[in-house]
């Protein structure tokens, strides 16, 4: 097949598929124009044939366009790589004739090659309230939010984002957790970040550092405060770098 795109004018992208009939160009298949209101990204996959891929033509407001190749040998013509992403299969051969700024992505990651037609981009927002009770925190509320997006590259989404806050009675101290995992950053690692926000009443509990520690009968003995846990933290470094732990 022959897939040529065309940015053919102001959030506008024409696609045409030819067959290849003898080496030379054959019947259209496939003329369509896509406008970037109603469509957000373009996914053309080449599947097993020997495709050839062409974009051309310049204009502004560009639909975000995602081509991949299939198992056979490729070509591929980039003549305007703005918001172009090509993905193929690393260890197979592939032929890149010209490539004016898209961004190639060749790796043997079987889920970022395979055509899936039921596979869109889908959004989901789960917020859930949470209220406990324990003698430490006393009555605890809550709320938690998970943000998950599956685009095109999943492992096993594309990224999520989960945040939770809650309010502790016992000490009047709050918290806010914010994790997050972003897919396929490192090949097939994912990327995790995290952060904790705290109020200057919130506590923790800490025990000791082994079996041999004193045991107090007031919990409120084991109670630190983010100030004191950062001091816990320089205590530990420096034990380890003393050899002493």
């Amino acid at each position: 097949m022959i897939f040529r795109n065309y940015r053919t004018g102001n959030k506008e992208t024409n696609v045409k598929v030819s067959r290849i009939i003898d080496g030379e160009k054959g019947e259209v298949i496939v003329d369509r124009t896509f406008n970037k209101d109603i469509t957000k990204e373009l996914w053309i996959y080449g599947l097993d044939d020997d495709d050839v891929f062409e974009v051309t033509g310049k204009a502004n407001n560009l639909i975000f366009t995602r081509i991949i190749g299939g198992q056979n040998n490729d070509i591929y013509k980039i003549k305007n790589g703005k918001r172009v992403r090509v993905y193929d299969h690393k260890s197979k051969p592939n032929t890149i004739e010209e490539n004016k700024g898209a961004g190639i992505s060749f790796t043997d990651i079987y889920n970022n090659n395979l055509f899936d037609f039921n596979k869109g981009i889908v959004r989901t927002n789960i917020i859930t309230p949470n209220i406990g009770y324990n003698p430490d925190d006393g009555v605890l509320l809550g709320i938690s939010n998970v943000y998950t997006v599956k685009g095109f590259q999943r492992n096993p989404f594309s990224e999520q984002h989960r945040f939770h806050g809650g309010f502790f009675f016992a000490t009047s101290g709050f918290s806010l957790d914010y994790e997050g995992e972003f897919a396929n950053v490192f090949g097939e690692w994912n990327l995790q970040v995290g952060a904790t926000l705290t109020s200057e009443n919130f506590t923790n509990n800490f025990f000791g550092y082994g079996n041999e520690n004193r045991k107090f009968r007031r919990r409120s003995r084991f109670r630190l405060q983010p100030c004191e846990e950062t001091y816990l933290i320089q205590r530990v470094l420096e034990c380890l770098e003393e050899g002493l732990w």
